[in-house]
């Protein structure tokens, strides 16, 4: 996700935001109080739930949200529909056999 920057000096969350500090909003789509189970990769979460993906919904900040949200979000939306049926309807699937798919992520800067 892209960084934000702050415009004005804000309290978010207890701590004090300055002005022009970079923010990060990848925090929202992990947010417990939002979401059931919000760091296990559940796509269909959004299936279930009443969510806009146009920006109009901050539980959801695909495509930005409010005066500056992405003008090509519906192209996008219709574009991964419309390649998702040409690759389901082009090739052959078939289910792999087990693969492992854990990846660690080393951290930047280990506790011990």
């Amino acid at each position: 996700m892209l960084p934000h920057r702050a415009n004005a000096d804000v309290k978010l969350a207890g701590y004090d935001v300055p002005k022009g500090s970079n923010v990060l909003v990848w925090a929202i789509a992990r947010n417990p109080a939002v979401w059931k189970d919000p760091l296990e990769f559940r796509p269909e979460r959004f299936a279930d739930e009443d969510v806009d993906m146009k920006g109009h919904d901050f539980r959801l900040l695909s495509f930005g949200a409010g005066r500056r949200v992405c003008l090509g979000a519906q192209l996008g939306i219709n574009m991964v529909q419309s390649m998702l049926g040409h690759l389901l309807h082009q090739f052959r699937w078939e289910r792999m056999s087990r693969v492992d798919l854990f990846i660690a992520y080393p951290s930047i800067n280990p506790l011990c």
